[in-house]
């Protein structure tokens, strides 16, 4: 699919897509959530499972690729998403519901603000999964655990590779933590630009350099 439109909304409904290709759609004119998710906007209490699918250069205000508004959810299981596009937070997802990514890669996104692979206010579990060569100027290239504008959020890191992620000026390129909660478990943050977690707003336990 290609245009400038979101791709799909789910409003309070239940949501499952297996072995999807979601490209180019565009929510940045969108009125619907103030043109979040350029692919897929879970709002209303509703639901999405999203499994063995590819989510690519897709545009938004917030959450490029997927935005989960709260009281919504998402799982994301052994999924792509790769060249998307935030113009604020979240380049390849923006949560402020909850949301856990498992198995699955994250890479060459970009956010205009933080969060270049994910930017969370929510809760959210990532498992198994790798989040690299994403961007982000004000701080998580890889990863925001809230947002200068909102800040706190609770996410759990297992098993997962941050690395080779980007920022400007001194701002952490790995993980940007602001008010909320970070745990990271037997999890590899390393070669991030300018720095993994230094001079994030709040510490990240665990992150060294």
């Amino acid at each position: 699919m290609s245009g400038t439109f979101r791709i799909l909304t789910v409003d309070g409904g239940s949501l499952t897509l297996r072995t999807a290709v979601l490209t180019n759609g565009d929510a940045t004119g969108s009125s619907v959530q103030n043109g979040a998710g350029g692919a897929i906007v879970v709002t209303g209490n509703g639901s999405l499972n999203l499994t063995s699918s590819v989510i690519r250069n897709n545009h938004a205000n917030f959450g490029g690729g997927i935005s989960v508004f709260n009281g919504s959810e998402a799982q994301v299981n052994a999924s792509v998403f790769t060249g998307n596009t935030a113009a604020d937070n979240g380049g390849a997802i923006v949560s402020d519901g909850t949301t856990s990514v498992n198995a699955s890669q994250l890479s060459s996104n970009t956010a205009g603000n933080v969060g270049g692979g994910i930017a969370s206010i929510g809760t959210l579990r990532i498992n198994a999964s790798n989040l690299v060569d994403n961007t982000a100027p004000n701080g998580g290239g890889g990863l925001a655990n809230g947002v200068p504008s909102a800040p706190g959020g609770t996410s759990t890191v297992n098993a997962t590779n941050i690395s080779n992620n980007t920022a400007s000026g001194v701002n952490p390129g790995g993980i940007y933590n602001n008010g909320g909660t970070v745990t990271l478990r037997a999890s590899r943050v390393r070669a991030n630009t300018p720095n993994n977690c230094l001079n994030s707003p709040s510490p990240v336990p665990g992150c060294i350099g």
